[in-house]
Formats: structure tokens, sequence, C-alpha cells
């Protein structure tokens, strides 16, 4: 198998692979044939990007170009030119991208071994996918402020173009943006041309950063919502779509270390004081939120929180265990029985012995910090001494 990456991020010097792919015949003429049309457009498109061309623009030799055309047509169709990643942010990334794809038809190296496998979602294989949050929502009848969908019908609206909204910061056009979020992305760093995205921010009423660090477009912020990172927080459950699609989960593995929440917690306290669309995202835990992802795929989550339970499990550890009341104590095959009864009833969460249902009532209403130092206080005393 072949693979090739753009680094140069030009129509011309990405086009000329075109050019020698065509001049020497190193495509799929079947599959082109069957699936490909507008042939005679891009013959003419690409006709004076020839290899002694991009050689003056680019330094690589012509010969070594004709070389590489020659390798790709001897492994194609098991040849895969990869689109980029983060290719959308500059004037000419559009056509990197697009040349990658036109690249990959003619190779004809769609849905086969070594080639551009589709991503599919369970409905291929006849199976329900996640539910989406977004469908606990009423639909937004407002264009989006990029024109993804309507005045630009060529982007996709359930991604938009980000540089777009900048733009209208400055503009208003097509109407004023008062508020922006920063999710999972920092304008500042992430973006070209800081000083013009700097300006478009000040415009606004209101910049908020939500992140896991204190990020460039944070210090600029009106406020900054601390997102815990990836080890102390549970996220929502993604769909992974591919030759054989996948659910993917990300459970929290520790107690966050500081004051910070999961994104899902922060966007729907969020929801709760402006009073808009607040039951989009209206669980009160985690696994509430997986289980309606989850509904009618025929997979269900519960989480099991088991107090102390004899086993080996504290011997191993040479945790001394002897001061505990032995109310605390849980029995194994007892908390099995208990938990699988708690999942037959459809409980996300599963919190077996009567003193432990108390001790997690009382934890609701003790301030988190508060409940962290004693439950960190108590774990000192059983860990054995060096």
């Amino acid at each position: 198998m072949a693979y090739a990456v753009y680094v140069d991020g030009q129509e011309g010097t990405t086009g000329l692979r075109i050019h020698e792919v065509l001049a020497q015949g190193a495509y799929d003429r079947e599959f082109v044939a069957r699936y490909v049309t507008g042939m005679d457009a891009l013959h003419a498109a690409v006709k004076e990007t020839t290899p002694e061309w991009q050689e003056r623009h680019t330094g690589v030799p012509a010969a070594q170009l004709r070389a590489f055309v020659k390798e790709i047509a001897a492994d194609a169709p098991r040849v895969i030119f990869h689109p980029g990643w983060m290719t959308a942010r500059h004037k000419q990334s559009f056509y990197v991208s697009r040349t990658a794809l036109i690249l990959n038809a003619l190779m004809g190296n769609i849905e086969i071994p070594g080639g551009c496998i589709l991503g599919k979602p369970p409905a291929h294989y006849g199976r329900k996918g996640l539910n989406r949050l977004t469908a606990r929502v009423p639909e937004v009848e407002t264009p989006r402020v990029d024109g993804a969908g309507t005045t630009r019908p060529q982007w996709n609206p359930e991604i938009g173009i980000l540089h777009q909204a900048f733009a209208a910061m400055e503009t208003g056009q097509p109407y004023g943006i008062g508020a922006y979020f920063a999710y999972r992305h920092d304008p500042l760093t992430g973006m070209p041309d800081p000083e013009t995205a700097q300006r478009a921010l000040d415009k606004l009423k209101l910049l908020v950063s939500i992140d896991v660090r204190y990020s460039e477009t944070g210090w600029f912020s009106d406020v900054i919502l601390p997102e815990s990172t990836y080890l102390e927080r549970a996220n929502i459950l993604a769909q992974m779509n591919g030759p054989v699609p996948v659910f993917a989960m990300r459970d929290q593995a520790i107690a966050p270390r500081l004051d910070s929440r999961p994104a899902w917690w922060i966007f729907r306290e969020i929801l709760r004081r402006v009073d808009i669309n607040k039951h989009a995202l209206d669980f009160e835990t985690i696994e509430e939120l997986w289980n309606y992802q989850l509904a009618g795929t025929g997979v269900t989550v519960m989480a099991l929180c088991p107090g102390f339970t004899h086993t080996e499990f504290h011997q191993r550890a040479e945790m001394n265990m002897s001061k505990l009341p032995d109310a605390l104590w849980l029995d194994a095959d007892q908390l099995v029985t208990d938990a699988l009864a708690d999942l037959d009833r459809g409980r996300v969460v599963s919190v077996p012995g009567t003193a432990y249902k108390v001790l997690v009532g009382a934890l609701n209403v003790v301030p988190r910090r508060l409940a962290r130092s004693v439950s960190g206080g108590l774990a000192s005393r059983r860990r054995p001494k060096a």
C-alpha cells in the first residue's frame, strides 16, 4: 500500500499530480468510466500544470514527480491520498482536500482492501445508532451566520465554516454576534492572523472559554469555565462510523484534583441558568445521559458503586481494615445479585447495601470539597506505611 500526504497546500502544486496521473494513464479506467463524470473538465483544469511547470514553483525535479506517479501506478488501487487534517484555515486548503479526493477516485481505491473504506453507520447493518442530543431541542430556524446550507449551499450546515463567524463579528452581517463560547478550540492560536481574530472578538459582549488549561483565548475571556481533564471526567458516548461501526465510551478514572467539571455538566448548568432548552441536557448523572443515547440500540449502561466487599483486594494491598465496622462490609455474591437485579429494573446507578445508600444520600448535600477532604483522610489511614 502506498500513502501520499500533501504539505504544500497550493492548488497548482497538488493539481500537477493529477496532470501527470492523467498523462501517464495511471488511473483506473474501468472505475472512472463507471463512476466518474467531468473528466474533460478535469483534463482542461490541469492542462498547464506539467512536471516542468511545478519544478519552477517548488524546486521538485520533474523526473522525481514522474517517478513518483509510476510508483503510485504500480501500487494502485491500494493507494491512499490523505486529504489532510485541519486544512480549512487558509485560502487554498479547499483545493488541497479536493485534489486528494479526486486522486483517490482516479485510483479507483474506493471500498477495496488497502483503499479508502467509507465510514458506515449502524443503520448500514440494520442496527440503530446513538440517539442525538440535538434531537431534544427545537430546530433552529434562523440561517447560520456563515451561510452554510443557505447562501453557501456547498457547505454542510452541521459543520459550517468558522472563519466566516469572525467576519460576521466585525461587520454585523448577515447579523451580529453577541456571545462566543470557545470550546474544544482556541481561536487565538488555532486560527491564522490572531490580530484580526482578536479585533473581531473585541466586538463581542461576552467571551467564554471552556477549557482544561489556561488557553491564549482564556486570557481575553470574560469568563473561564474549567473543564476536567480527560482522566477526571466521563464524556458523552461517541459513535464511530467505519468498516464496523462502534460506540466509544470514555469513563472517569480519577476524581478531579481541582474545582472543575465535565463539559456536559457545564453545558447543562448554563442551560438551566439561562432557561433556554434546559431539558436538552436535563440529566442528573452521566449514566442517565448514556442510557438516553443508547435507547433502542440493545445496549444499556449501569454504574455499580460497591462499598467495602469481602475479597482479597485489601489484603493484597496490605491495607489495614480491622477498624471498619461490620455493617459496612458487603458479601461479594450478594453484591452481584443485587447489582443484576438493579440492572433488570433499568436503574442507571446501583448502590448495594443499606448503609451505602444512606451515605450516598448524605454526600449529595455535603459540599464537594469537604467530601473529598474526608475521603482523602480516611484513605491515607488505610495505606500501608512505607
